[in-house]
């Protein structure tokens, strides 16, 4: 068996379990040199992903493919662990989360998302999302001396067993018209069970996994666990959590060979236009600013399922231009909210008047991440957008249903530019009470973390070749 291809996945397993001992054996570490030597860790883990050959390789007795889509999401989750972790500021010193049990659990999710994008047949896969689900479960609810944060986790905790119910479900509908657990069985099989069964047990399975994509109809959790969680976890959530459950849809699908039935483009398209709806009227009425990011999510997670429904490359490639953006924005945005939350992990839209005035520099990211969240030129939230929409208008030349999802994404634009330029403008030209002083101070690492976000989706909003292109050749590998 050659381990050289999951050297990554092996050097993860390892900084988690030194890690997790030294919480146990050593009372008095000193946190932020141990979290800096995990993120070097996760560095050289992320540089090894990209050097790494990319044969099929045989683990745990199943064969987990390693090919150039694989291997993107495989990158893209260590990165964002890489960010979340990252904008752990002072704030957290009076919290739980300083203890180095919580990043050993991140490491431990991490590796779960990591051999959920390996994984090519369905005990594999349902077992790894588990791990994943299980993983956040317990960061959510980390800080059990906070009430806001063990209700957020009991909230996560129904949701994802709820989910798993339907995923199992699905899979034993899917392997009795199969025949088979593998992900992406021989054609003839495909060919021979494309009946009512295959039909329920993907549906099922689809349900359950939006869950993770926080979609209608399972994305009741994500504004209360959003506002309860810490920050740096609710960011993970937002960016990988959601991230795998696209890489699990989009494999599932492809493998099943039901990516271009039109049954299941119509079911994507009605998922994408309720949640879209969804999102944006509870978005426009919030006054937490974790819980609009929360609304929000929806909102983002039903545009990336219109890329779905068009059953297109494009529309699929769009999907990872849009992860993309999506992360580095969301990253900024918590990175403030890690500054400002209280102790039981809400931030009111008030907290952040007079930011400008405190902190220009993080007043302007802020107004950066809310800009491309929106969608507004120049940035790469809005050439997520428009891939996604102009892949859709290729879909309505032959299917006008098409042109209600795109009329419901246009107005949800004009929508959430309201509720993001609210933050921008509280930020900017909202004076705090004269008793109220804001506090906020950025340390070097964290200002690091949110320039390189800024110059990401400046960098994506400009020159959006270089990142179209990868990602062609990602869903190149997969559709092939």
């Amino acid at each position: 068996m050659n381990l050289f291809p999951i050297i990554p996945e092996i050097l993860i397993l390892a900084i988690a379990i030194i890690t997790l001992l030294l919480a146990v054996f050593w009372d008095k570490h000193p946190r932020h040199y141990i979290l800096d030597l995990i993120g070097l860790g996760l560095v050289i883990a992320f540089v090894f992903s990209i050097i790494s050959p990319t044969p099929n390789i045989l683990i745990f007795g199943t064969n987990n493919i390693s090919n150039e889509f694989t291997n993107f999401f495989r990158r893209f989750f260590i990165f964002g662990t890489i960010l979340g972790l990252g904008i752990i500021g002072n704030k957290g010193q009076k919290t739980k989360i300083t203890s180095l049990e919580f990043p050993g659990l991140v490491l431990l999710t991490l590796i779960g998302m990591m051999f959920v994008a390996a994984a090519s047949d369905f005990v594999t896969l349902f077992i790894t999302i588990e791990l994943v689900t299980v993983g956040f479960l317990i960061l959510v609810a980390f800080d059990t001396k906070n009430p806001h944060s063990v209700e957020a986790g009991i909230k996560y905790m129904i949701f994802g067993g709820v989910s798993a119910a339907f995923m199992v479900m699905g899979i034993a509908f899917i392997y009795g018209s199969t025949g088979t657990l593998l992900i992406k069985p021989p054609t003839q099989q495909i060919g021979q069970a494309l009946s009512t069964f295959l039909y329920i047990g993907f549906g099922l399975f689809a349900i359950g996994i939006c869950f993770k994509l926080a979609l209608v109809p399972l994305q009741m959790w994500a504004p209360d666990v959003y506002q309860g969680a810490s920050s740096p976890v609710s960011a993970l959530l937002a960016s990988c959590s959601k991230a795998m459950g696209f890489l699990v849809i989009l494999k599932t699908l492809c493998g099943l060979g039901l990516l271009e039935n039109q049954r299941w483009q119509f079911f994507w398209a009605c998922l994408a236009v309720v949640s879209i709806i969804y999102g944006c009227f509870g978005a426009s009425v919030q006054f937490d600013f974790k819980r609009l990011l929360g609304w929000s999510s929806i909102v983002h997670a039903g545009f990336m399922a219109l890329g779905i429904s068009t059953a297109s490359k494009p529309g699929l490639i769009a999907i990872i231009f849009y992860l993309i953006s999506y992360m580095l924005a969301v990253i900024i945005a918590f990175a403030i909210a890690d500054e400002l939350e209280k102790n039981d992990y809400s931030v009111n839209l008030s907290d952040l008047a007079g930011l400008f005035n405190k902190s220009p520099f993080a007043a302007s990211a802020l107004a950066i991440s809310m800009v491309s969240l929106a969608g507004i030129p120049l940035t790469g939230g809005f050439i997520a957008k428009f891939l996604i929409v102009k892949s859709i208008l290729v879909c309505a030349q032959t299917n006008a249903f098409f042109y209600l999802p795109i009329a419901i994404a246009v107005l949800s634009v004009a929508v959430s530019v309201y509720y993001y330029f609210k933050v921008i403008k509280i930020a900017f030209w909202t004076q705090r009470l004269p008793n109220s002083e804001l506090q906020i101070n950025l340390n070097a690492k964290k200002r690091i973390i949110m320039a390189f976000c800024v110059g990401g989706i400046i960098l994506m909003g400009v020159l959006p070749d270089l990142f179209i292109e990868m990602s062609d050749a990602v869903i190149t590998s997969l559709v092939k």
